[in-house]
C-alpha cells in the first residue's frame, strides 16, 4: 500500500487520520497478544490497544492508564495515573501492554520495576518502542513536520523522546523476566521499524 496522494501532494490529514496506516505495529501487536484473564494497558492514551483487544476478544477485563485525560468511551476500566507508579496491588494483572510509552519517561527502569510487581508469575509483557537511527528521529524527523502541517501547531516538548533503544538496551531493561522473543516489525506505512519485545515474569 502506497502512501495516499492528491494531485501529487500528500493528503497529510487522511494520512494522519488512517491509524491503519499509521500504527500498523500496534496491529501487529495485538493479533500476537495471547488471550488473558485481564489487561492493563500501561500509557493508553487514546485507547487504540485496548479497542482492538476488545475487538479481537483477547481479554476478559481490560484496564488502561494514561497521566492524560484519554479516555474515550470504551468499555474498559480508565485510571488517570503515573506509569511509573502502578496503583494497583502486586500480582494483579496476568497481561501488560505498553506501546511507545518507556522512550518518553525520564526513568523506564521504574515502569518495568511496575510492571514486574502488578504481574502475576508468568504473566507477559507486550513492549513497543521505535527503533531510531539517533534518540528523537522518528517524531522530530517526520511526525513534527505532519502534525504541523496539518494543524500549524509544533509537537510540544512532552513528546520528546528521553530515550533510543537498541535491542541490547531494551533486553538489559528487561533482564529480570524470561525473554521469549525480541522482534523487529513494521511501524507504518513509511516502513519506520519497532521492537516488540514479548517477555514473561519469572
Amino acid at each position: 500500500m502506497g502512501i495516499p496522494y492528491e494531485n501529487g501532494m500528500f493528503r497529510i490529514k487522511d494520512m494522519l487520520r488512517d491509524k491503519k496506516l499509521m500504527a500498523l505495529d500496534i496491529d501487529f501487536l495485538t493479533r500476537i497478544i495471547k488471550r488473558c484473564e485481564i489487561l492493563l494497558d500501561i500509557g493508553c492514551g487514546n485507547s487504540r490497544v485496548i479497542k482492538l483487544v476488545q475487538e479481537k476478544n483477547k481479554a476478559n477485563e481490560l484496564v488502561g492508564i494514561d497521566i492524560g485525560n484519554t479516555y474515550n468511551g470504551h468499555d474498559f476500566l480508565f485510571i488517570k495515573g503515573d506509569g511509573q507508579t502502578l496503583p494497583f496491588k502486586s500480582e494483579a494483572f496476568d497481561c501488560v501492554v505498553c506501546s511507545h510509552l518507556l522512550e518518553h519517561l525520564p526513568q523506564p527502569e521504574n515502569c518495568v520495576v511496575e510492571m514486574k510487581r502488578i504481574l502475576k508469575k508468568g504473566g507477559r509483557v507486550y513492549i513497543l518502542v521505535p527503533k531510531e537511527l539517533f534518540r528523537g528521529s522518528s517524531i522530530f524527523l517526520f511526525d513534527s513536520l505532519l502534525l504541523f502541517l496539518s494543524t500549524k501547531k509544533w509537537v510540544s516538548s512532552r513528546h520528546l523522546h528521553l530515550h533510543r533503544f537498541t535491542k541490547n538496551k531494551l533486553l538489559d531493561l528487561f533482564r529480570d523476566f524470561r525473554i521469549v522473543k525480541v522482534l523487529e516489525v513494521r511501524r507504518d506505512i513509511l516502513n519506520r521499524k519497532s521492537y516488540l519485545l514479548i517477555a514473561e515474569k519469572r
